[in-house]
């Protein structure tokens, strides 16, 4: 939610750095924005094999971030029936952007049976943890009943 955020004042130059779980957006009240992301990686193995095993051991410690980035490693692999499972996961532990996914597919019935009514539940808490788009998706599916 919006009270929950912390300004950081930067200026010309400056640069930012943060871990994955670091959920931020930008306002640039003045000049102009430019991003330039690097995505580190923690040894050579992780970069040749493209893995990301600090998800997997921060997942085991029931870290809800490193839940979510799991899941949505699996849709880009097309394995959308386990991403389904660890968005569920991470959903029900209070990650936004997990139930928003989740949401989704249980809407449109990706990686498993379509489930409308557990969508507009998945998209209330989303809403409810700060995610303005789980509120659009809410809204829509309401009106369409």
């Amino acid at each position: 939610p919006r009270a929950d955020r912390q300004v950081v004042a930067l200026s010309a130059g400056d640069a930012v750095l943060h871990q994955y779980n670091l959920r931020h957006g930008v306002e640039v009240t003045r000049g102009e924005r430019y991003s330039l992301i690097f995505w580190l990686k923690d040894s050579m193995e992780s970069c040749v094999a493209n893995t990301t095993p600090w998800y997997d051991a921060a997942a085991a410690k029931g870290d809800p971030d490193a839940v979510y980035n799991l899941a949505n490693l699996l849709v880009l692999e097309g394995r959308e029936a386990d991403a389904r499972s660890w968005f569920m996961l991470a959903a029900a532990v209070g990650q936004p952007e997990a139930a928003l996914n989740l949401g989704v597919m249980l809407h449109r019935g990706i990686g498993g049976r379509r489930n409308r009514a557990l969508a507009k539940y998945w998209w209330q808490r989303a809403a409810r943890g700060g995610k303005a788009a789980a509120a659009r998706h809410l809204g829509i599916a309401l009106m369409n009943e």
